[in-house]
């Protein structure tokens, strides 16, 4: 028997499956487990050799929706799970717009402020983006608002 036959099963968590299918099914479903459920999910598939990303994943998206953030667990889940990075969103100090291209991540904003309107763009390796922590899509972005702003000429 290989690893990804070897079934889990702890019922007061809610956790009946093997690795592979608990994986796909916190995604899919992951209003169906707790975060202890997620927690256990994700010790189980490193303890058997499988990526243990999803489960955690999940669980910071839950604290961060809870507090309002742009949603960069979503965004790692979306290229572990489908294989690309994409997303857009109007925000308070413009349009967001998140993509992969040819192994980098681009992030660029559209807005206007009291200097006029303007675009800021710049990417990281997709690895690095990846790799970020916590709030690291928020960070990225107000640092490409800090350095990378060019404001639209206006003719006078």
């Amino acid at each position: 028997m290989n690893n990804d036959e070897i079934k889990i099963y702890k019922p007061e968590l809610g956790v009946d499956g093997t690795i592979p299918q608990l994986l796909d099914w916190c995604y899919r479903y992951d209003s169906d487990y707790s975060d202890e459920a997620l927690d256990y999910i994700a010790e189980q598939a490193k303890a058997l050799g499988f990526d243990p990303s999803v489960p955690r994943i999940l669980i910071a998206q839950r604290h961060n929706e809870k507090s309002g953030r742009v949603s960069y667990e979503q965004l790692k889940l979306d290229k572990l799970v489908y294989g690309n990075i994409g997303y857009e969103e109007t925000m308070d100090y413009g349009e967001v717009i998140v993509r992969e291209e040819a192994g980098n991540v681009i992030v660029a904003v559209t807005g206007t402020d009291d200097e006029g309107s303007f675009t800021a763009a710049s990417t990281v390796p997709v690895d690095e983006f990846m790799a970020g922590e916590e709030n690291y899509l928020e960070q990225l972005i107000g640092s490409v608002l800090f350095y990378n702003k060019v404001y639209k000429e206006t003719e006078e």
